[in-house]
């Protein structure tokens, strides 16, 4: 992670001001992130910024509701959490390269990363290999991917492959929201959208909307 920005980053103010990951009130970039922007790629108002304007305190707020929502009337513990000592966890993490193959088994870089990004502004279609990783960047931010976890674990785990993660939530983990990360032999971008609409279907039965899940 890089909690500054490259000199001429090309963002606007309000880009800059709406940046939704900040550690210290200094923003906070994937590595990634940081390069693409020094090379230029977000000459005007960019889209490598994380989407949306769910900061930390507003995720872990949504992620205690769904956490109450997949609890039973007949559980242990049908209180709310204390939310102080949780993280919001990606379980894919944001600097993915070291540990995470692509779907083929292939790894990527962070000049893969910047490459992809701008193919993807070109009228030509993608290759199969920037495809993969701009479906993976795009992956990293969506609920799907995101948990609630100790902040002692999450840190511990920082951008380790799935089975660590798995090992650490059985070994730490009480909540729903982990059961079903508990129970699979692997993480990557189909899971995630599965995950996805299963937190919306918890999430539509909280709130009563009839929007189809993003």
């Amino acid at each position: 992670m890089k909690f500054e920005l490259p000199k001429d980053h090309g963002l606007s103010g309000a880009i800059v001001a709406n940046l939704v990951f900040r550690e210290d009130e200094k923003p906070a970039l994937t590595d990634a992130q940081f390069e693409a922007l020094r090379a230029g790629v977000g000459r005007g108002d960019s889209a490598l910024v994380y989407p949306g304007r769910l900061d930390a305190p507003r995720a872990k707020w949504v992620f205690s509701r769904l956490e109450a929502g997949l609890r039973s009337p007949r559980t242990e513990e049908p209180v709310p959490l204390a939310l102080d000592s949780l993280d919001i966890d990606h379980v894919l993490p944001t600097s993915w390269l070291e540990h995470w193959p692509l779907p083929d088994g292939a790894k990527a870089s962070a000049a893969d990363i910047n490459a992809s990004i701008l193919a993807s502004y070109s009228d030509q279609p993608l290759s199969v290999r920037h495809a993969s990783i701009r479906r993976r960047e795009s992956a990293k931010a969506k609920i799907g991917n995101l948990t609630l976890l100790h902040y002692g674990v999450n840190r511990g785990l920082q951008n380790h492959g799935f089975d660590r993660k798995r090992e650490a939530l059985f070994a730490e983990s009480n909540l729903q929201l982990n059961r079903e990360l508990m129970r699979l032999d692997s993480w990557d971008e189909d899971a995630i959208e599965s995950r996805g609409r299963n937190l919306f279907e918890v999430a539509r039965q909280l709130w009563q909307c009839s929007a189809e899940p993003r």
